[in-house]
């Protein structure tokens, strides 16, 4: 039922999703949305799970029966765990039994609860076939990615921002001295000419020439350098760029079937 709907669908994946992460208020309210919009009978076990884990032990179970009255014949894997949930539940009524009307647990005891590790939930729907669920033998882990740390986060865009930084400033300098090089090495060719042409050797003109010479190849061998440099930090950089379409994805989908009523 639920399955070809795609309200219903996106209800019971947000539900999901948020049980992964121990929200246990959101994921029932998305789960009773699913089942509002589709009366698929193994919603109510997921209900049932996240009321249990706010300490809602007496309506966890009231789920869990209403689960038996709308299928009859569950399959045997089924049956089994949902004698495991339903012995869970009394256990913990027997313990600390709830009193009519008592509002929802408060305080240090709700936060424990609602924070404590999700017992994974039973599969509501998915694409295999019935068949499927008799030869699995592992139950359905919903995988929601961790979010980066503080510091991950910090350091990331700092890191980009410096090889930007270090990229134009290796590439203005490296095209500074290129252009300076090649400056004094026309002026160099320049000097030669002159002391080539002159009737009389100018010493003096000549040690000029041989400077700015050597200079320019300096200059030239710098600016290539840097400029190379320059070049592979900004591909460093633009590799580092984060893609558009990064981080949008929750969790994946649970690869289980679907029970028909």
């Amino acid at each position: 039922m639920c399955l070809a709907d795609s309200v219903c669908r996106s209800h019971e994946d947000r539900g999901i999703a948020l049980s992964a992460r121990s929200a246990y208020r959101e994921a029932l309210a998305a789960f009773q949305a699913a089942y509002a919009r589709a009366p698929e009978p193994t919603l109510l076990i997921n209900m049932g799970r996240c009321l249990f884990h706010l300490g809602r032990m007496q309506e966890a179970l009231d789920h869990y029966n209403r689960f038996e009255r709308a299928n009859a014949s569950p399959d045997p894997k089924v049956a089994q765990k949902l004698q495991q949930y339903m012995k869970e539940a009394q256990a913990a009524l027997a313990i600390a039994p709830e009193k009519s009307g008592a509002p929802e647990a408060s305080g240090d005891n709700a936060a424990a609860r609602e924070t404590s590790p999700a017992t994974p939930l039973w599969p509501p729907l998915a694409e295999a076939p019935v068949d499927a669920l008799i030869t699995s033998g592992a139950e359905a882990v919903v995988t929601v990615p961790a979010p980066p740390s503080a510091a991950t986060t910090a350091t990331a865009p700092t890191a980009r921002r410096s090889l930007r930084a270090a990229s134009a400033s290796l590439l203005s300098l490296g095209t500074v001295s290129l252009a300076l090089g090649i400056s004094l090495g026309v002026r160099a060719q320049g000097i030669a000419q002159e002391v080539v042409g002159a009737k009389n050797f100018d010493s003096n003109l000549y040690t000029q020439g041989i400077a700015l010479d050597r200079a320019a190849i300096t200059l030239d061998v710098l600016g290539g350098a840097a400029a190379m440099a320059g070049a592979v930090c900004l591909s460093v950089w633009l590799a580092r760029q984060p893609k558009r379409n990064e981080g949008r994805k929750v969790g994946v989908r649970h690869p289980w079937p679907s029970h028909a009523s």
